[in-house]
């Protein structure tokens, strides 16, 4: 279940693959993770500073019907795995992701939105 003490920024019902089986539950994206829930059971966690890649592809569903599909490339201990999400709104959830992690990765480098000095002004 999605910790208590992390605040929810997105969270979708949808379906996940797992071993050739789709099942539904929910998608919920933290500050820190990715989750999908089936019922009270997480059928994954994923760090967002693991995931290497996410992509939309066009591919079979439930009974052969192609829908795009959130495609999630990640590392876990296993060595690079991906998952396939189908979404009702997979370009949203493409972007809200994406700009989640650029803000974790600013945040741990510390930007402070200063603009940067030109070498000419100096």
């Amino acid at each position: 279940m999605v910790m208590d003490k992390e605040d929810v920024v997105l969270k979708s019902q949808g379906s996940v693959e797992i071993r050739s089986i789709w099942r539904i539950g929910q998608l919920h994206l933290t500050k820190n993770r990715l989750y999908f829930i089936q019922m009270k059971k997480n059928l994954f966690v994923i760090n967002l500073e693991k995931i290497i890649k996410i992509s939309i592809i066009k591919r079979g569903w439930i009974l052969g019907c192609k829908i795009k599909q959130l495609c999630i490339f990640y590392q876990s201990d296993k060595g690079e795995e991906h998952v396939f999400i189908a979404l009702a709104a997979p370009e949203k959830w493409d972007f809200i992701l994406k700009r989640t992690m650029a803000l974790k990765l600013i945040e741990r480098c510390g930007y402070n939105g200063a603009e940067p000095e030109s070498p000419s002004d100096s």
